[in-house]
């Protein structure tokens, strides 16, 4: 491959339209002409690839926004997210955020030089506070993997009850978030589930992640059937 126009010929030559159907149920808010199928594992190699074989070629995909295929964009996630730099990597995703128009961008992109971090932390901070749905879905993705922690609990709690947006991807990981507080740190997570003043969405949402999840127990799920509202 020698320009942008040839990784995107080849992604079009490995189209799954089975794949396509399956992921257009996914994602039901974007266009499924927007979506090649390609299979996730063959991303990750072809990512993998251009940073060791093509290193500028890969440099000029990034840059080459927006895409025209979810696909390509996956493999813009999976190729930044290899980044070894931190400050580069904020820049590339902050360059690439603005066109995340759906969930599965937002929940790829896993740098794996992240880790609990002031720095990140700051970041996640403005991403949240953007007010932009996916870059506000990122954020709390990033508070998930990296800072269910005691020291940044209360932050974090006073950062997501400040958010504003009613999309239903960002209640939806809302509710992941505090399934997971309620699972790795259950006192801090039931007292805000117990206080009820959460949207009513995100409360019994919460709940049922909590429910679904082996990683709790039995009695535990028990009152927190209990701690299920109703609409007023």
């Amino acid at each position: 491959m020698r320009n942008v126009a040839d990784i995107r010929n080849y992604l079009i030559a490995n189209k799954d339209n089975k794949n396509i159907e399956f992921a257009s149920k996914l994602i039901p808010n974007i266009n499924k002409n927007s979506i090649l199928g390609v299979k996730l594992p063959f991303l990750k190699k072809l990512a993998k690839s251009l940073l060791k074989d093509n290193y500028d070629l890969a440099l000029n995909f990034i840059k080459d926004l927006p895409h025209k295929y979810l696909d390509e964009t996956l493999l813009h996630c999976y190729i930044i997210a290899k980044t070894k730099d931190f400050d580069e990597l904020i820049k590339q995703i902050n360059s690439l955020l603005p066109y995340a128009n759906n969930w599965m961008i937002t929940d790829t992109l896993l740098p794996k030089i992240f880790k609990v971090d002031e720095k990140l932390y700051e970041n996640i901070e403005k991403w949240i506070k953007s007010n932009e749905t996916y870059k506000i879905r990122f954020g709390i993705r990033m508070l998930l993997k990296y800072f269910i922690d005691d020291i940044y609990l209360e932050r974090s709690q006073n950062l997501i009850n400040k958010i504003k947006n009613d999309d239903y991807y960002v209640k939806m990981m809302i509710a992941w978030y505090l399934s997971e507080v309620c699972i790795k740190k259950y006192e801090f997570g039931i007292k805000i589930l117990e206080a009820k003043n959460i949207d009513l969405f995100i409360h019994n949402k919460t709940i049922q992640k909590c429910i679904d999840s082996f990683r709790i127990s039995n009695d535990k799920k028990a009152y927190l059937k209990t701690l299920r509202l109703k609409k007023q």
